[in-house]
């Protein structure tokens, strides 16, 4: 249990941090998620060792583990992003994103083949929540990834 509270405290500052660069910065879809993951990956798996604890090893255990982070990240993001604007009201935010009465600044990468394009742009409505949907899922299923069982480190390798 002391290893979902220490994990969610690393999360939840990881979360308010990436909120208030989001409020400024806007979202960078897919980029975000990645950064997050490996922020919260690494963070947390060189954390919770320093406390005696272990990243969750079964796989249904890790799952809510992942969705656990996952969302403590997603609630600290937005309480960030409130913490940035010059009021408190991110849940007004992103209900004026959502109605289409305002647009949150978008960036990110495409694929197609060997090239990589960069777009950027505003979003809002329902596409802005579908690529924040996605964008959750991909930090969900990326947070599966550091406690994976049966991973070799190269001290175990020797």
């Amino acid at each position: 249990m002391r290893t979902f509270f220490l994990a969610a405290a690393a999360a939840a500052l990881a979360g308010v941090a990436a909120g208030w660069l989001r409020y400024w910065f806007g979202v960078c879809l897919v980029v975000q998620a990645g950064l997050a993951a490996l922020v919260l990956g690494c963070g947390v798996g060189r954390l919770l060792p320093a406390f005696g604890l272990a990243w969750p090893q079964e796989f249904r255990t890790r799952l809510w583990f992942a969705a656990w982070l996952t969302l403590v990240f997603l609630a600290s993001q937005t309480v960030g992003l409130g913490f940035a604007q010059p009021w408190f009201d991110p849940l007004g935010y992103f209900g004026r994103i959502l109605m289409g009465r305002g647009v949150e600044e978008v960036s990110g990468l495409s694929g197609v083949g060997s090239v990589l394009k960069v777009f950027a742009g505003s979003l809002g409505g329902v596409m802005w929540l579908v690529l924040n949907l996605v964008d959750a899922l991909l930090l969900w299923v990326l947070l599966l990834i550091p406690g994976r069982p049966g991973r070799r480190t190269r001290r175990a390798a020797r």
